[in-house]
Parts: structure tokens; C-alpha cells; sequence
């Protein structure tokens, strides 16, 4: 962080009540509240009492769009990306592979949430309403590479495809990989290009990421990180079973609308409800996957559980 920077951020010591009241808060785990502040106040407050207790702004918003009013005011008080975490789709409406790119940020934001690559985090209200995979699940679909390790090729496009990757003949949006000879190019959704791992046999001789306008290579790696390429990732058999809790659900709530005037919302959730659980049942991607998140997972956490706390 630039010099300058940390001064201002050091001039909130100035203010002595501030200081005692937070100092107080930190202590006893409780909330400090600030009224009266406008948006370029928020930011400076923010960032200045993060820089204090050696902490990386995580804050809550109402929506979106006061979630990017709240990132322009701290953009000049930090120096590197700040992340928007926006919900789910919940539409009750199913698209099959609409949502792909919206999916897939989603996804990579996650991913650097939970690694801790970003400057500061802002949570929107819906966002921490989405039910989510448990972190030890995304976690263990990581898929770390690096230089020298011993790695089929072929295993590694069914490992990609296991964690929700398209196979593409050329690699261009994140979610995407390709594969040809001793070559796998694959578009983690968070990183800002794409990687291409070189093999010799079953050894991956480089790991390069490149322009995927140009093909042309940029950056030489020791080692990449690949995440996930869906919110949701199940195996077969509890692809299975979460496609009869789905329809178990929608039978219940279709029951209890009795009433003429809901004839038209329970038809629409039954054409939902079985849809999504074809969906489910053969592996494909459906928008408003959210929404059945609560039904299918027994122990679902919420994207504050994927925050490092330290």
C-alpha cells in the first residue's frame, strides 16, 4: 500500500473516543455503530479501521447497487481488487445453461473469497441468504498443478469435467477447458486468463497462462490452483438423490395449494420441480439451482463460513 495512503488511514487515530469505542468492540465481540456518514465517509471509516486492526474489509450491503457505491468509495483507500458477492438465481423459471458466465463469477468470487486474494469484500443481503455447499466441499474440488508432478492429461479432462467444466475446442470464457495432443488449456473462473499446461508423457513439463484472442503466452507458473466450475458439484449417486428430494419437496408445497387461485403456481412448480430434477439426475447445469439448495443439502453453509476469519 502506498505511503501516502497509510498515513491517511493512520489519521482515524486521531479521533479518541472512535478509537476507544472500537477498541472496546474488538474486545467484547460487539457491534460499534457510525450514523450520519456519507458514501466517501464509509469507505475511508472502513478501510481505516481495517488497516488499524491489520484486518481486510469483509462489509454487508443492502444490493448491488450499494454494493458498487460502497466499493467506488473504498477504492481509494485499498490497493487491489475488491470483490461483490451477488446471490444465487432463484428464479422459479428453469433455463438450462443460460447462467453459465453469471455461474461462473460467482464461482471464481467464492474461490478468492476463500484464499483471501482481495483487497476488500462486500456481501450483498441476498447473498447471504443462498445456501451453500459446505467450504471443506469446495475445497476438496480444488485441483492444484504444479511443475514436475506426474499427471495423465486424459485423467485431467475427466477431473475438469467432474467439477463442472465444458470441453470446448478453444478455450475463451472461465468454466471452459480444451484438450489436444500433450496440451490442456483450461479457464479457471478465478483467474483473469487462462492457463495452459505443456506435458512431456505424463509430466507437466510447463504451465503458461496466454490470451485466448491471440493464443499468445504471458505469464510462466511453479504452480496453479484450478477451482470448481459450478456452485453445486455432486457425484452420481447423490445426483440421484437429490433429484427425488427435489420432486418430494414440490409434491409437499404443490399440496397445500388448494385453493383455484393457485392451480396456475403449483402447475408451474411442478413443471419446475421435474425439470430440475431431470436436470440434476443427468449432470446439467440449470439456472435457479439456489432455490432447491435448502431441500438438497443437509448441512448447507452460507458464503460467511468461505470468509478466513483471521
Amino acid at each position: 500500500m502506498d505511503n501516502d495512503i497509510k498515513s491517511l488511514l493512520e489519521l482515524i487515530k486521531n479521533d479518541e473516543a472512535l478509537m476507544a469505542s472500537s477498541d472496546r468492540c474488538v474486545r467484547e465481540a460487539r457491534h460499534l455503530n457510525v450514523s450520519g456518514l456519507c458514501e466517501q465517509q464509509k469507505g475511508y471509516i472502513i478501510a481505516a479501521l481495517s488497516y488499524k486492526y491489520s484486518k481486510k474489509p469483509v462489509v454487508l450491503a443492502s444490493d448491488t447497487v450499494r454494493a458498487k457505491a460502497l466499493a467506488e468509495s473504498l477504492k481509494p483507500f485499498t490497493d487491489g481488487d475488491i470483490l461483490i458477492v451477488e446471490p444465487s438465481e432463484m428464479s422459479i423459471v428453469t433455463a438450462v445453461a443460460s447462467s453459465r458466465d453469471g455461474e461462473s463469477e460467482r464461482v471464481g468470487t467464492v474461490s478468492r473469497l476463500l484464499r483471501g486474494d482481495y483487497s476488500a469484500a462486500i456481501i450483498t443481503a441476498g447473498a447471504l441468504a443462498v445456501k451453500m455447499q459446505p467450504k471443506k466441499e469446495f475445497e476438496k474440488s480444488l485441483i492444484t498443478l504444479k511443475l514436475g508432478d506426474r499427471q495423465d492429461p486424459v485423467e485431467l479432462t475427466s477431473l475438469l469435467t467432474d467439477i463442472g467444466y465444458e470441453r470446448v475446442s478453444s478455450v475463451s470464457v472461465p468454466g471452459e477447458f480444451a484438450a489436444r495432443g500433450d496440451v490442456v488449456d483450461v479457464f479457471s473462473p478465478d483467474l483473469n486468463m487462462p492457463v495452459r499446461f505443456s506435458f512431456f508423457d505424463d509430466e507437466i513439463d510447463q504451465i503458461k497462462s496466454f490470451d485466448p484472442d491471440n493464443q499468445r503466452s504471458t505469464d510462466s507458473f511453479n504452480k496453479i490452483t484450478l477451482c470448481r466450475a459450478r456452485e453445486v458439484i455432486l457425484d452420481k449417486k447423490a445426483r440421484g438423490q437429490a433429484a427425488d428430494k427435489i420432486l418430494k419437496s414440490a409434491a409437499n408445497d404443490i399440496n397445500k395449494m388448494n385453493a383455484e387461485s393457485a392451480r396456475a403456481a403449483a402447475e408451474l412448480l411442478s413443471r419446475t420441480a421435474h425439470a430440475d430434477s431431470d436436470a440434476v439426475r443427468e449432470g446439467m447445469r440449470i439456472t435457479g439451482m439456489a432455490r432447491w439448495l435448502g431441500v438438497i443439502l443437509e448441512e448447507p453453509a452460507i458464503i460467511l463460513d468461505y470468509v478466513n476469519k483471521t
